[in-house]
């Protein structure tokens, strides 16, 4: 479907399950190689050797993006393994305990920025020093239908991503002429393993078919189906998208 992506080096954070997995497998059966990256070793060399196993290029690092040195590091391992970067996918992300804003720790509102918001922009700025450096290349950041609206009792989690789509924006504008693109993707409700954990911690696990009966499509998403919106945003036939947030919300927002 996106002839352009074959053979196209792809670093895919949060890439060990829910979202960043299937973003993972969507650019691997395009004929892209993919460095899939994650805090913990195990779930993403999972990842990695399940697309090698169906005939795909992948390979597994681990990697804390809340960490300079880190995020520095995972950048030139994917430049070591395939030669450049052409697409960064920053979706790493974490979700934080349902808490009005005023009983919120220190630890645990820096808990949330500091990978959401400010571990992006770590990525960006070591991804964006290669690109300028080839001439190229596309980032597209994962953000929220939480940065469109305010979310009682994630205040977090939603200043985080209510940043993040503003860092996209100014980022996308300065790099508009450089050959670098950069846009964000904007996920509804998906069932995926952080939904799942979320809703168990919040102690209302069931909640579940309330929250598809509040969804204008009366479903939640698929992980496959963000991963489609992600395979658009870094082909060239969004050559002309600057600073863009694509909702796949199954009309949440509207």
């Amino acid at each position: 479907m996106y002839p352009d992506l074959k053979g196209k080096s792809v670093l895919v954070t949060g890439g060990g399950t829910g979202i960043g997995e299937a973003i993972v497998r969507a650019f691997a059966s395009e004929g892209s190689r993919v460095l899939v990256v994650g805090r913990h070793i195990g779930p993403v060399e999972k990842v990695a050797e399940s697309v090698r196993a169906d005939g795909g290029v992948a390979e597994a690092l681990a990697a804390d993006i809340a960490v300079p040195s880190e995020t520095a590091r995972m950048v030139a391992t994917a430049v070591e393994m395939f030669g450049r970067l052409d697409i960064a996918l920053n979706n790493a992300g974490v979700v934080q305990a349902a808490k009005p804003v005023h009983e919120l720790t220190e630890a645990e509102f820096d808990a949330v920025v500091s990978v959401n918001l400010r571990g992006t922009w770590l990525s960006m700025k070591y991804e964006i020093r290669q690109m300028l450096g080839q001439g190229s290349g596309v980032i597209v950041n994962t953000a929220s239908t939480a940065a469109h609206h305010g979310t009682a009792a994630m205040a977090s989690y939603t200043a985080s991503k209510h940043g993040l789509l503003g860092l996209t924006r100014a980022t996308a504008l300065e790099l508009v002429r450089t050959g670098v693109r950069v846009n964000c993707l904007t996920p509804g409700l998906v069932e995926t393993p952080i939904l799942g954990d979320f809703l168990e911690r919040s102690g209302n696990p069931t909640a579940l078919d309330s929250i598809r009966e509040g969804i204008p499509a009366g479903r939640t998403g698929h992980p496959s189906e963000i991963a489609a919106a992600a395979l658009w945003l870094a082909s060239q036939q969004s050559s002309y998208v600057f600073g863009h947030s694509l909702v796949v919300d199954g009309g949440e927002l509207i």
